[in-house]
């Protein structure tokens, strides 16, 4: 028998491996299936987790096995001050900076990690009983070509104010799950 946990898993454990490795809280980071940071939140940085899709992997074409490439999509939003536009490059460049730094980090923790995919199969195993958990982990797919700025609406703030902060999404693919029918 099946389960359909796979995507949920790889999020949980994503979410926590990011949390626990780099001192972030729920008010942090958590899984969101958008980009908005809750009212509850931080209000300087916030890592969002998201699901970045499922395709069907080589195997899946038997009709005995579900065979899953499973993605995830991180983003890091963080908070600017809002400046006349000819003060804008300095505060573009210092907050890119850091929003670069955090996407590195991300990467650090997710790209390549086994101990991530022995979270995610701990997390199958005990919600469903299954032994048929992740085989290949995630891999670095890429990052949005350039930092968008974001409204104070992502926020829950001031829909008026054009350039609260900064964005960038980090892509994860590859995370693969087969199980048998």
């Amino acid at each position: 028998m099946t389960d359909f946990g796979s995507e949920v898993a790889l999020l949980e454990a994503v979410r926590d491996r990011l949390r626990t490795e780099l001192s972030l809280d729920e008010q942090e980071c958590n899984i969101e299936f958008d980009e908005q940071v809750p009212a509850h939140a931080v209000r300087h940085k916030y890592i969002v987790v998201m699901p970045g899709g499922i395709s069907k992997g080589a195997a899946h074409d038997g009709g005995h096995v579900i065979d899953e490439i499973i993605g995830v999509d991180v983003t890091v939003i963080i908070r600017a001050t809002d400046k006349p536009r000819d003060r804008r490059r300095d505060i573009f460049l210092r907050n890119l900076s850091n929003l670069n730094e955090w996407c590195e980090k991300i990467r650090g923790q997710l790209d390549f990690n086994y101990t991530l995919l022995t979270a995610a199969n701990t997390i199958i195993n005990g919600d469903s009983n299954s032994t048929e958990g992740f085989v290949e982990p995630l891999r670095f797919a890429g990052m949005d070509p350039r930092a968008r700025k974001v409204s104070g609406e992502v926020f829950d703030s001031a829909p008026t104010e054009p350039n609260a902060g900064l964005a960038r999404t980090v892509r994860f693919s590859g995370a693969r799950r087969i199980q048998s029918r």
